[in-house]
């Protein structure tokens, strides 16, 4: 890990710590059927992840929910979004320390939503300063948020499924799951 990355990922500790003792924290669960907004957040670095958050947009679209998703590519990308719900970040949207830059976070902090599901595969600076600074006291991820899911020791696919699940389509299937068992 070179110097300005941990640098980066000790200012987002702080941050993180900070801006949480501002905030009121809730940790009380929604009902996947009381959620209406909703905020999705994945690093993209092939198609195939383009394709994911895509599936994902369509499966909460068709549940009745409002979905936002940030992208966050690490290679600079000339394609539009696949999905007119996606909003693509690269490196020109974030500072020397991998912050989101005022313009994408002011507008961006303004907007309520009811939860949060982050679908990102490791530290992804860019999408926890935007996961930290959303309006919302939901947050469900892999290993950020108030709601974690463990998805390391997962079964393999059933031998009658299509195609295996990728891990990220997993991961929102399981978050889903127990947003349901919620009452």
């Amino acid at each position: 890990m070179s110097l300005l990355s941990r640098i980066s990922a000790t200012r987002f500790r702080y941050k993180a710590a900070r801006v949480l003792l501002q905030r009121p924290h809730s940790s009380h669960y929604l009902p996947f059927d009381s959620i209406k907004t909703m905020l999705l957040l994945s690093e993209c670095e092939t198609e195939a992840d383009l394709h994911d958050i895509v599936y994902a947009i369509d499966l909460l679209t068709q549940a009745g929910k409002t979905v936002d998703a940030y992208c966050y590519c690490f290679k600079p990308s000339t394609d539009a979004p696949p999905h007119s719900a996606v909003r693509l970040l690269n490196r020109q949207d974030t500072d020397l320390t991998m912050r989101p830059k005022v313009a994408i976070l002011k507008p961006f902090s303004r907007k309520h939503y009811d939860a949060v599901i982050d679908l990102t595969a490791g530290l992804c600076l860019p999408l926890r300063y935007l996961s930290l600074y959303a309006n919302t006291s939901l947050r469900c991820g892999k290993d950020w948020g108030n709601f974690r899911i463990d998805i390391q020791n997962r079964q393999a696919s059933p031998d009658n499924a299509s195609e295996p699940l990728s891990d990220r389509r997993y991961l929102l299937q399981q978050i889903i799951h127990y947003l349901q068992q919620f009452k």
